[in-house]
């Protein structure tokens, strides 16, 4: 049986009319493979790293953007004295070995990276998965190493999120856009969020081909909740993506993704 962990924080942040739900590690916790982590209305597990240890769990330093979403008062050491003392840091996790698709038992085939053509989705190593059992918006801390493909994809049909769909920002005194190149890749390793819009009962896998992505948890909103939309209607845009992200103009022919699911045109 899973042992099943409770979040250290299941937090109902009052914003304005605004409440949100956050997910974050302990300092100090232990988090082996498929390990769970609920609030009221998500589920996060953790891939299965196919090894004997646990996640790691490591400390980040925080600016004003990601302290105030994720920062926790830990106890580090100071360096020059030897002392211990209060710092804000946020707590995050990361696996032993790079996700990788196939059976987890006797698939030779196994080994290989997700690719948004094939949709082979992680079955091994370092990943993690969202449910959400409503209608929503995932905003989770990550950190990205440059070069490396980072991926939110779907479980129902492996498509991954167009580019379009991903708001990525660097931590700091303020929030720093960030833009994915076209092969979803980025060319400085970037600490910050990735946000995103989620629908009730799709599972999303959070992941980077090659590379072990350390991540921090998330804060959940409901749709409807302080401007954001509902989901399901934003998803009946009608507008046509490349495999890439970005949007294609009429006559486009070829492989694409349209209301988030990918589609021959012809």
């Amino acid at each position: 049986m899973k042992k099943i962990f409770t979040l250290i924080a299941v937090a109902m942040m009052a914003v304005g009319a605004q409440a949100q739900e956050k997910v974050v590690f302990e300092n100090g916790g232990t988090y082996g493979n498929a390990a769970e982590l609920k609030s009221e209305s998500t589920v996060l597990v953790l891939g299965n790293d196919r090894t004997t240890k646990n996640y790691d769990v490591k400390l980040s330093s925080a600016k004003a953007y990601c302290a105030e979403l994720f920062g926790q008062e830990v106890e580090v050491k100071n360096e020059d004295t030897g002392e211990m003392e209060t710092k804000t840091r946020v707590v995050y996790v990361v696996g032993n070995q790079n996700p990788k698709d196939g059976e987890l038992d006797g698939d030779k085939s196994a080994g290989s990276g997700y690719k948004p053509e094939t949709a082979n989705l992680p079955q091994s190593g370092t990943y993690y998965m969202i449910t959400p059992s409503v209608d929503g918006q995932i905003t989770a801390f990550i950190i990205i190493n440059s070069g490396k493909n980072f991926y939110v994809a779907k479980k129902s049909d492996g498509t991954c999120l167009p580019i379009s769909e991903l708001t990525i920002k660097a931590d700091g005194e303020e929030a720093t856009d960030v833009t994915l190149n076209e092969d979803f890749t980025l060319d400085e390793k970037t600490t910050g969020t990735v946000t995103f819009n989620v629908v009730a009962n799709e599972t999303y896998y959070v992941f980077c081909t090659g590379s072990k992505l350390s991540f921090g948890g998330y804060v959940f909103t409901a749709a409807g909740v302080d401007g954001i939309s509902t989901v399901k209607a934003a998803a009946q845009d009608a507008a046509v993506y490349n495999l890439a992200g970005q949007k294609v103009a009429a006559g486009f022919k070829g492989l694409a993704i349209k209301n988030g699911k990918k589609v021959m045109v012809k």
